[in-house]
C-alpha cells in the first residue's frame, strides 16, 4: 500500500469478500498506513497484506499462547478519557467529520439511557442497522451490557422472514423501516380485495383513536374499547404474528417518526419509543419510555445530560456524553462548542 497516510491512519481494514475489496481498492491504494486487509468470507486477495479471518484468529491464538497476560494488561491500561472510536457523520451539513468518542462518553451514555427501556437477559434482538451508525453502535453496547441475545438480519429484503424466525422482543429501527412495514401491510390488504382493504382501514382508524386516548391518559369510551378488542383479534393479531409474535418494543431514531405511524403501531400493540441524539453526543440526548410514551416527542433528557435552547433556536447540550471533538479538525471543533 502506498501514498498518503489518510485522515485516520488506518492500519487494518475488514472487508466481506473479494468483490467488496475491489469496490474500495481505488480509495485505499494510497493509504500508506494500511498494513492488513482481512477477508471475512471466501478467498483473499494476493499479497502479503491480505489475511483470511481464520488466519487472523490463528495469529490471535498464537499471540495469546506467547503472552497470556497481554489482553488483561491492555484492558487495565485503558483510561476513561482515552479515545474509544471515531465515527463519521453522514455529511448532511457539510463534509463528513470524524467524531472522537471516549470510553467515558460511551459508557456514561449507555448507563444513563439504559433505564428508559427495561432491557434484560430475557430480551431477543434482531439487529438491522449498520454498526457504522452510532445509534446501532450504542444499541449493541446495550445488548452486551444487559446480556441480551442478538441476531443479525440477512438483508433488508429478508427482515420480515428473519423476524418470524428469530421472534425478537426488541428492535432498533429508523422511521423508513416502519413506513415499509405498514406499506407492505396495505399492499397485501389491497391485493385481498375491497373487503380486506376496508377491514384494514376500519381497524387502523379504531387503533389510532384508541392509542391517542391511552397515550394522553384520557378515558376510552366503552364502545371504542370493544371495537379495539375486535380490531386486535381480527387484524392486529396478524401484524404481531408477522413480526414474530413476541415484540414488546420498537425503538426509533435517526429521524423524526411521523406521529400517525406512532399511533398506528401503538394501536396495533406494537409500541414505538422515540429517542433523539447525535453522533457528537454518543448519541442519546433524550429518550421516551413505555410508561411515558408521548407520541410525537422524543422523551425527556436522560440522566446527567442538560439541554437548553439558544436564542437562535438551536438545541445546546452539556454532559459526560459530549465528544472530545472532530478528528484533525480543530476549527470545526471550536465552531460547535460555546464558551
Amino acid at each position: 500500500m502506498r501514498g498518503s497516510s489518510g485522515e485516520t491512519g488506518t492500519r487494518v481494514l475488514f472487508v466481506q469478500n473479494l468483490s467488496a475489496f475491489e469496490r474500495v481498492f481505488e480509495a485505499i491504494q494510497d493509504c500508506e498506513s494500511l498494513q492488513h486487509v482481512v477477508f471475512l468470507e471466501g478467498e483473499k486477495a494476493d499479497g502479503d497484506f491480505a489475511l483470511t479471518l481464520a488466519e487472523l484468529e490463528e495469529r490471535g491464538r498464537a499471540l495469546d499462547a506467547e503472552q497470556p497476560e497481554l489482553f488483561g494488561r491492555i484492558s487495565r491500561e485503558a483510561e476513561p478519557e482515552d479515545l474509544a472510536t471515531i465515527i463519521y457523520t453522514s455529511g448532511t451539513t457539510g463534509e463528513p467529520k470524524g467524531v472522537m468518542l471516549t470510553h467515558s462518553n460511551l459508557v456514561t451514555n449507555l448507563i444513563d439511557s439504559s433505564d428508559h427501556l427495561a432491557f434484560g437477559e430475557q430480551d431477543v434482538v434482531l439487529s438491522v442497522l449498520p454498526l457504522s451508525h452510532v445509534f446501532e453502535r450504542l444499541g449493541m453496547y446495550m445488548y452486551i451490557h444487559h446480556g441480551m441475545s442478538v441476531y443479525f438480519a440477512e438483508s433488508l429484503e429478508k427482515i420480515g422472514d428473519n423476524m418470524r424466525e428469530v421472534r425478537p422482543t426488541v428492535m432498533l429501527c429508523v422511521p423508513r423501516l416502519f413506513e415499509k412495514i405498514y406499506g407492505r401491510i396495505k399492499e397485501k390488504a389491497a391485493a385481498g380485495g375491497k373487503v380486506k382493504a376496508g377491514l384494514l382501514s376500519w381497524a387502523v382508524g379504531v387503533g389510532k383513536r384508541w392509542a391517542q386516548l391511552v397515550t394522553e391518559r384520557r378515558p376510552v369510551p366503552f364502545t371504542l374499547a370493544l371495537q379495539h378488542k375486535l380490531a386486535s383479534r381480527l387484524v392486529f393479531s396478524k401484524w404481531r404474528e408477522g413480526v414474530g409474535g413476541r415484540m414488546r418494543l420498537f425503538v426509533s431514531g435517526g429521524a423524526a417518526l411521523p406521529p400517525e405511524l406512532g399511533y398506528i403501531f401503538y394501536g396495533a400493540g406494537l409500541p414505538i419509543v422515540q429517542g433523539y441524539g447525535l453522533t457528537e453526543t454518543s448519541p442519546v440526548i433524550s429518550a421516551g419510555s413505555l410508561e411515558e410514551n408521548r407520541i410525537g416527542t422524543s422523551g425527556r433528557p436522560i440522566r446527567n445530560v442538560e439541554v437548553r435552547i439558544a436564542e437562535d433556536g438551536e438545541i445546546e447540550v452539556r454532559g459526560p456524553n459530549i465528544m472530545r471533538g472532530y478528528y484533525n479538525k480543530p476549527d470545526a471543533t471550536r465552531e460547535v462548542f460555546t464558551a
